[in-house]
């Protein structure tokens, strides 16, 4: 079991972390991942990027004194968390992927309140 996890884990941290990181989401894109992954993938995931963003916007604010990387770390998670309701908001959303995203929109809503 934790290898077949790991192994659905590594390929989608290979899939999407790249993306994550340009802050461009493809609702389509993301709509496929939230279906075809498990919910703890997903929010470990959500947690993980959370964590790289929110280091790198502190290393700025550190090194170079730019005060507005927090801000703009905010405002990325802000977007995602619009694009997450849109989502749910979908007619013919199963269940399962609704549920999915409802725990995405919680997490990302809390990390988004940590940052500010």
């Amino acid at each position: 079991m934790k290898e077949a996890l790991k192994n659905k884990f590594s390929k989608y941290y290979e899939a999407n972390m790249t993306s994550a990181k340009s802050g461009k989401f493809e609702k389509d894109k993301l709509m496929n991942i939230i279906k075809l992954n498990q919910g703890q993938i997903l929010i470990t995931m959500a947690q993980m990027q959370w964590t790289s963003e929110v280091s790198n916007a502190l290393i700025q604010l550190e090194t170079t004194g730019q005060p507005t990387a927090l801000k703009k770390c905010r405002q990325n998670f802000k977007k995602k968390i619009e694009n997450y309701i849109e989502l749910v908001e979908k007619p013919g959303l199963s269940k399962l992927d609704r549920m999915k995203l409802v725990a995405l929109i919680i997490i990302d809503e809390h990390n988004r309140d940590i940052i500010e």
